[in-house]
């Protein structure tokens, strides 16, 4: 039937299931306070393991955005890099594109790296809202031997569907018997997300996935449909530091329970999902500047605090009231109450950026300083960030007026060689 043209056909393609990895967003900059000699090669190690598992399980690999940090990545060698891992693949990834794909034309455009990745059929790319597919899947414990998934996925920006049910054959042998959507957005997962779009049930939709938001949240139903958000599996700031990175296989086998007793279709949702965590590396955040917690369960004090001098702690004690009570620091918060500002600051200097606007050096750096990854004013324990933001703004205005008189100077310098070259001119 023509309304069931779905833009990707998966015709004798039978999995075992899907493998679900989050916004790995892959890029030859690496992020600040990162300590990695090589940061491609720890994403690349990331996407490499997901490849494994999806390969040894036969698992059909689901993006859920923001496989590349910037939709226009100009470093040849970390694009080529990236093509070589993709070419592993037994099974090109299916990728539903987010912010930091498309730029902010909300579009996978010729020139983005995601169409780059698409052309040689590396990947298949989600080209708008709405359903993308129907694939088979191994389940040897229903009476056919496989479930019929029909796959829906939208794109960040665009809008989701409440309604899907006449997107997808619902009855005759042609039936599905479950449909995942992807999304990528900041939706109110975990139901106390304070700025988040909600959450809502949308018909003929049993589980939806979302991507963009960097932490594992617990699933939340909403009247037939189960919301889950798995996170990110390449922790890019200090915020992430707890998360655990792991991609998140669907996997019905044979659908019975541990006591050999058939999975209700109710439960078939996240009861066929389970977590694989990435060996990769814990350590890798530069955490100068921070507050830890001592053995003893005493702070720890910041390196050089005892030779602070009176006058010092003043006025760190004034930066840190300001930065309690001013609002202009009123930011949205996740659900553990840690800053969310960064990403979108970051992702709005650089859309600057890429529009030809410049942004003082200087002005970007104090822009991010004001998100800084964590950062919490209510919290006591928090105040060594701010008090590290004082220390780096301090550093800002010094080399801000350095950088002033050496301009001066240099327009002094200009001015009086132009002088020096009238006077030999009239003489």
């Amino acid at each position: 039937m023509a309304r069931y043209d779905y833009p990707f056909s998966f015709t004798g393609l039978r999995v075992k299931g899907f493998n679900f990895v989050g916004d790995p967003h892959y890029s030859s900059r690496t992020p600040r306070r990162r300590t990695d000699d090589d940061f491609p090669g720890s994403v690349l190690n990331a996407l490499h393991q997901a490849n494994q598992i999806s390969r040894d399980a036969n698992l059909l690999t689901l993006c859920l955005g923001d496989l590349l940090d910037n939709a226009h990545e100009d470093d040849l060698h970390a694009i080529n890099r990236l093509q070589s891992e993709l070419m592993e693949s037994h099974l090109p990834w299916i990728v539903n594109p987010g912010n930091h794909d498309m730029g902010d034309v909300r579009q996978v455009t010729e020139d983005t790296c995601l169409a780059v990745l698409r052309t040689p059929g590396l990947i298949r790319v989600v080209p708008r809202s709405g359903p993308i597919g129907i694939v088979e899947v191994d389940a040897p414990g229903h009476h056919r031997g496989f479930l019929r998934v029909g796959l829906g996925a939208t794109p960040s920006g665009h809008d989701v569907p409440d309604d899907a049910w006449d997107m997808f054959p619902r009855e005759g042998s042609e039936a599905v018997d479950f449909v995942i959507w992807m999304t990528h957005d900041k939706f109110d997962v975990a139901g106390n997300f304070p700025g988040a779009k909600p959450t809502f049930e949308i018909r003929g939709v049993d589980l939806v996935v979302n991507g963009d938001i960097h932490w594992t949240m617990p699933p939340l139903q909403r009247g037939g449909t189960t919301w889950f958000n798995p996170g990110n599996i390449t922790r890019r700031t200090k915020s992430e530091i707890d998360h655990v990175e792991q991609v998140w296989t669907w996997i019905p086998g044979d659908m019975q329970d541990i006591d050999g007793d058939p999975i209700p279709r109710s439960n078939w949702g996240m009861g066929f999902v389970r977590p694989i965590p990435l060996n990769l590396p814990r350590d890798v955040f530069d955490l100068t500047g921070y507050l830890v917690k001592a053995a003893d369960g005493r702070k720890a004090v910041p390196d050089g605090a005892d030779d602070e001098d009176e006058e010092d702690r003043q006025r760190k004690s004034a930066f840190v009231d300001m930065m309690k009570t001013d609002s202009a620091f009123d930011m949205p918060a996740r659900a553990d109450g840690q800053s969310i500002m960064r990403d979108e600051i970051d992702d709005l200097l650089r859309q600057l950026e890429q529009h030809g606007i410049k942004i003082d050096p200087t002005a970007s750096k104090l822009i991010r300083l004001i998100a800084v990854d964590g950062f919490e004013p209510e919290k006591i324990e928090d105040m060594a960030l701010a008090e590290e933001m004082q220390r780096e703004a301090v550093e800002l205005q010094r080399a801000a007026e350095e950088d002033r008189q050496m301009r001066q100077e240099q327009a002094e310098q200009h001015s009086l060689a132009e002088a020096l070259d009238d006077m030999l001119t009239m003489g």
